[in-house]
């Protein structure tokens, strides 16, 4: 899996990753990816950065051809709902 460059990723889409924590993310637009972690039984939405970013850990990602909904909040319950639902079907 190849990792587009910043300037050709579209914000808003989302992307099958490899990188630490993420399985998909949402390219934010500016340097990261937000998606699900699961940590000690948890879930909830956190951020990797895009690999030429300092400190970077994202270091692939292929397009899904999906874009989060504009009635999806960035943040909170319906954008982690929708990705958990997102996940269990790709």
């Amino acid at each position: 899996m190849l990792l587009p460059p910043l300037g050709v990723l579209v914000k808003g889409r989302v992307y099958r990753l490899k990188c630490r924590n993420l399985n998909i993310g949402v390219w934010d637009g500016d340097h990261s990816f937000i998606g699900v972690r699961t940590k000690f039984g948890s879930q909830f939405l956190d951020s990797e950065d895009h690999w030429d970013v300092s400190y970077g850990t994202v270091r692939g990602a292929e397009d899904m051809g999906i874009d989060i909904p504009p009635e999806i909040p960035w943040e909170g319950k319906e954008m982690l709902q929708w990705l958990l639902e997102l996940e269990s079907h790709k």
